[in-house]
């Protein structure tokens, strides 16, 4: 079920990894939210409301797991599900489970509102990173 997580070697590391991963509500709406999409960090920033030092750390745990992969255009970096994903019977699983949880089908609503990373939602994750840096 679960594929090479290079970054892991194999057995109990590769498990752990993949574990830390999903131990996380917030990478658990990510994962969920790139089903068929590409999603920009600034999106991911204002979906999660979260600074952007958090959802880089978040975004590199499920990087190390070897569950999504980064693109880097220009100054934006853009996220996708990895594919082959190396646990996409577990991916498939959580989709079934989690279809039905409220925040999840929000944050469907958010993504279907923006059509793409645009200048509006940069800026709302500026204000959101600023109102983190202030707590």
């Amino acid at each position: 079920m679960i594929g090479e997580m290079t970054n892991h070697g194999g057995g109990l590391g590769r498990v752990r990894a993949l574990g830390q991963a999903l131990a996380d509500g917030g990478r658990l709406r990510v994962l969920l939210a790139l089903r068929g999409r590409e999603l920009c960090a600034c999106e991911i920033m204002a979906l999660l409301g979260l600074a952007a030092a958090t959802v880089s750390r978040h975004m590199a745990i499920l990087q190390a797991a070897g569950l999504v992969t980064a693109r880097k255009a220009g100054r934006w970096v853009h996220y996708r599900l990895a594919t082959p994903a190396p646990a996409a019977e577990l991916l498939k699983w959580l989709d079934q489970e989690l279809a039905a949880d409220p925040q999840i089908q929000a944050d469907q609503e958010a993504l279907g509102r923006q059509a793409s990373c645009t200048a509006a939602t940069r800026v709302a994750a500026r204000r959101i990173a600023a109102l983190n840096d202030k707590e």
